[in-house]
């Protein structure tokens, strides 16, 4: 597969900024060289509108809303009684970023890999595609299909936080590095088997450290 690179780590993190950052920086050599990308979000995250990445520093850029990893394969293909051929109007893609992959289905990682291979059949160059998302739920449980996406990547990049925990109620954070997505529901931690997903920012979520992470009911090794 040719290049796969993976952010990933906690919320608040700063994973969005970094697709951001090459997102813009091929804006600006696109003036210059022509390269052409898809920025693509799933479509269950609403946090800053329909169609769009965002990052909680309030930096945004529009993408498309896809729900299922093939509907993401559609978009740049079309398929016939004689198999897919990607799209016209797609032939000088070059790039593809995708934000918030943890709610994506398994499929992913596969649709990845053969747009890839049909790319490189067709330019000898294949796709660079770029991937965010939490490795972790709040149960720190490895989230959908990010543990696939980064075995296959050549590249991962773990962020990391700072914990938003105030221990000795001086004023001052833990400071430790905060690797784990805390939820908190009117200020309390979850249970262990709650709902997987809830769509939500700074009013449901902070990020803490290992110390400091909390879930409730967390089952014993058998």
């Amino acid at each position: 597969m040719s290049p796969l690179k993976v952010e990933t780590g906690p919320m608040f993190s700063k994973k969005t900024d970094s697709l951001i950052d090459r997102i813009e920086d091929l804006e600006f050599a696109g003036d210059q060289s022509g390269v052409d990308f898809l920025v693509f979000n799933h479509r269950i995250d609403t946090r800053y509108g329909d169609n769009v990445i965002g990052s909680h520093n309030g930096r945004h850029h529009e993408a498309i809303g896809v729900a299922t990893a093939r509907q993401l394969l559609d978009h740049v293909t079309s398929e016939d009684e004689f198999g897919r051929d990607i799209r016209p109007e797609f032939y000088q893609l070059l790039h593809i970023f995708i934000d918030e992959a943890q709610f994506f289905d398994p499929e992913l990682p596969t649709v990845l890999e053969y747009l890839d291979d049909l790319y490189l059949e067709f330019n000898g160059i294949g796709l660079d595609i770029h991937v965010a998302g939490l490795d972790t739920d709040f149960a720190r449980r490895p989230f959908g299909p990010m543990p696939a996406l980064m075995a296959k990547a050549i590249e991962v990049n773990k962020h990391t936080a700072i914990c938003s925990v105030i221990p000795n109620g001086d004023g001052k954070h833990c400071k430790e590095p905060a690797v784990y997505t805390q939820r908190l529901i009117d200020g309390e931690p979850p249970k262990y088997d709650d709902p997987i997903v809830l769509v939500g920012a700074k009013d449901s979520y902070t990020v803490r450290c290992r110390h400091h992470h909390i879930v409730h009911n967390k089952p014993e090794p058998k």
